[in-house]
Parts: C-alpha cells; structure tokens; sequence
C-alpha cells in the first residue's frame, strides 16, 4: 500500500483520503491508518446483501423472512453498539426453527466468521446506509461491464480489470452526476465493447431518490410502511419493517438485496417524526464525541476542541440530513446533556462561540444546568480513561471538498455518515 500511496504524493503531495472502508473483518487496518492516515469503517453491506438474498431464496414466506430479517439486524445494531456478542446470533436461530433451509445456510458459512465479524463490529465505526446506497449502485455498474464482454478470455487479465475500472466502470460512473447528458451508443473497438451513454444505467442512486419521496407519500401502518411510487403513482410498494435497513420491500431492487428509496424513505421519515431511534453511525459518532468531551484535565484542549467540532459537524450534517432531520434534535439533547456534565460555568461559559443557530439547545440547556449547579466544578469521567483510543473514532480526513471553516482544519467527523 505504500507504493501505491508515494506514487500519488509525488503527483499530488496535498492528496488525502477523507477514509478508507473495508468489508473484511480481517483487514489489516493499523497498516491502512498508518499508510493512508485516516479513518478506518467497517461495511456490512456484502453480508447483509448475502443474508437477504438468501432469505428470499430459501424462504417462501415473507413474514418469516421480515421477522428473521429484524433479528439479525437487532444483533448487529447489538454488537455495533458495545453491548452484544455474537451468542446473539445463535438466539436468532433458535427462534426460527421452522427455517431450516435458511439455518442451514447461515451456519455453515457465517458461524465461522461470526468471531472476526463481531470482533470488527464492536471495534471500528459502520459505514453509514448513504455510503452503502452508493457502493450498491457502483457494484451493479461493475457487474452490467464485467458480464457484457463477447470474448471470454478477456476475463483471465488482471490489466483488464483494472482498466475496465478505471476507464469503463468509474468514469461512467461519475458522469451520471452531470446534468446534460448526451445520447451514446455502444461500439466495438479493438475487439472490446466501448460502452456509450445509452447502454449505462442513468438515474440518481437510491438515497439520492428517497430524498425527492414526499412525506405525504409515506403511510406508515404497524409493522408495515407504504410509499407511492414515484414513477407509477398508482402502484404502492409495501416495506416490511420499515425502521430499519433491514426491511423487505416487494421493489425489484429490494429483492435483490439491495436498499431501496423506499426502504430508506421509510426509515428517513420514522427518524424525522423521533419514532425510532439514530442509526448507528450516528450513534457511535455521539460515543466519540461525549467520550472526548470527558477527557481529563479539566481545562483539556481535546475537549474544548470536541465542543468546536460538534459545531462544525452539526452544520455539515444539517446541510445534508436537513434543519428538520430527528437525528440532529436528538444528537442535539444527547450533546447537551452530556456537556453540561463537563462545562464550568464559571470559565465556560464562552466554549461555544460559534453557535448562533446550530447548537442553541446545547447552549440554552449547558447554561441552564451550570446556574443551577452554583459554579461547580468539572466533573470528570474518570472511568472514561484518557483519550489515547479515540483517534480510532474521528481521525484526519481530508476536507479539501468540503465547506472551509475554522473547524475544518483539524479534525472531520462526517465521515461516519457520508463518506
């Protein structure tokens, strides 16, 4: 990874990658952090991918599948959050006996990896379902390229696909992102296909589409969510378990495994209405965040510059979850009540500078719970230890494409959300 690494420097020494995410819980990733400097996430997307596909395949009813779906993804939320093992796993099993095709596929090929997979779960942040929406969508760009070639020995070079990659598969990938695109039609050339503008997949990825779903398009009903589609609005896909990633849709998309717009509709809109709690990511962002807010001395640099991060963050995350978004409120409160364990009222009073409109309920809660304390002083979480393990959390990444501020110099921690 080295090589790779100088060679671009030499090209660009102010290059830097914002972080880097791994789907192999064995991964080497001290190497990855000490060549590339950046942060570290684990992806769950393959696995999840896997199971739904299986489900579906090995399991005729669709209520079963929903119900065993919502286990798994209750584990994994379990053991991302600190306090699950993989014995959760085996519970799952056993509830679901009846799907015998099913456990017999999950035993034999993941209890084997359950011991890393968890292992990797409880110690590296999850990449966010935006950065698997867009990594579903590039994987099936990949597979529409790499199955259209007429000769099949094209496959048995290694240059072949690191040029279909990087001249084929990426280029194309980012030209959906322009506007005015022009018509194309494939030729041959060489003897390789050269693919044009109208044999590529067109359209935004599935994220991208949740956020054009109006609200008044969702109709949320117990265990189930309904949402108009978009293109036919007489046709209403039905989403089973609709609080989680882990829901079923009847789209075409959904059964492949994949995350939908309306599967994350549903769950975009259950956050905004505070009906189901943060995701993950979210989640484990606060832990990082309040983990340095507790950092000892009392008049630690680390922890005046978590409370400037925070800021920063929230602006970031406002831009893309929107003002109204049930996440920011509720990061907001969890941010409060977690400052106001830690600010002096007397010498803190001005560690937040910088909110005027992002952070004002942290500001208005941090003051109030300091008047009421009298001044006291700082209390520290010493069971929290020192902040040497942090860096693991929020790290260096580059921001170069981001809005420049103040904050942005040092430390980006949006990188759990969209990376």
């Amino acid at each position: 990874m080295r090589a790779p690494y100088n060679r671009v420097h030499m090209k660009d020494p102010s290059w830097k990658l914002a972080g880097f995410i791994v789907d192999d819980p064995s991964a080497d990733v001290l190497a990855i952090r000490e060549v590339f400097q950046c942060s570290v996430l684990i992806c769950f997307w393959r696995v999840r991918h896997a199971w739904h596909k299986n489900l579906i395949k090995n399991c005729s009813e669709l209520e079963t599948c929903a119900a065993i779906a919502k286990k798994l993804g209750q584990a994994v939320h379990h053991i991302c959050k600190g306090d699950g093992t993989a014995d959760l796993f085996e519970e799952c099993m056993e509830d679901f006996v009846d799907a015998a095709y099913f456990l017999d596929y999950f035993k034999a090929t993941w209890y084997p990896r359950l011991g890393l997979w968890t292992s990797a779960l409880r110690t590296l942040p999850l990449a966010s379902q935006e950065t698997c929406s867009a990594m579903e969508y590039y994987h099936n760009q990949l597979k529409l390229r790499l199955l259209n070639e007429k000769e099949n020995s094209v496959y048995q070079r290694a240059d072949w696909l690191v040029d279909k990659l990087g001249t084929t598969v990426h280029s194309y990938f980012w030209l959906d992102e322009y506007l005015g695109k022009d018509g194309f039609a494939r030729y041959w050339k060489d003897g390789f296909a050269r693919y044009w503008k109208d044999e590529w997949m067109n359209g935004l990825i599935a994220r991208q589409k949740s956020l054009q779903i109006p609200d008044s398009d969702v109709l949320v009903e117990g265990e189930y969510s309904k949402v108009v589609d978009q293109e036919d609005r007489h046709q209403v896909h039905v989403v089973r378990n609709p609080d989680s990633e882990y829901a079923l849709c009847d789209c075409n998309w959904a059964k492949m495994g994949n995350l939908c717009e309306h599967i994350l509709k549903s769950i975009k809109y259950l956050r905004d209405k505070g009906s189901i709690t943060p995701s993950v990511s979210m989640f484990q962002y606060m832990q990082a965040l309040v983990d340095m807010l507790h950092c000892p001395p009392r008049d630690s640099l680390i922890r005046d510059h978590a409370l400037s991060l925070a800021v920063w963050v929230q602006m970031q995350l406002k831009a893309q979850l929107g003002p109204g978004s049930g996440q920011l409120k509720r990061q907001a409160l969890q941010l409060a009540a977690a400052t106001a364990g830690v600010v002096n009222a007397s010498n803190k009073t001005d560690t937040l500078p910088y909110v005027v409109d992002d952070l004002t309920e942290v500001q208005h809660l941090v003051s109030a719970t300091d008047n009421l304390s009298g001044g006291q002083t700082d209390r520290v979480a010493t069971e929290n230890g020192t902040c040497a393990d942090i860096g693991h959390a929020v790290e260096n990444p580059s921001v170069e494409k981001m809005q420049t501020s103040p904050l942005s110099k040092s430390t980006c921690a949006t990188q759990f959300f969209f990376s």
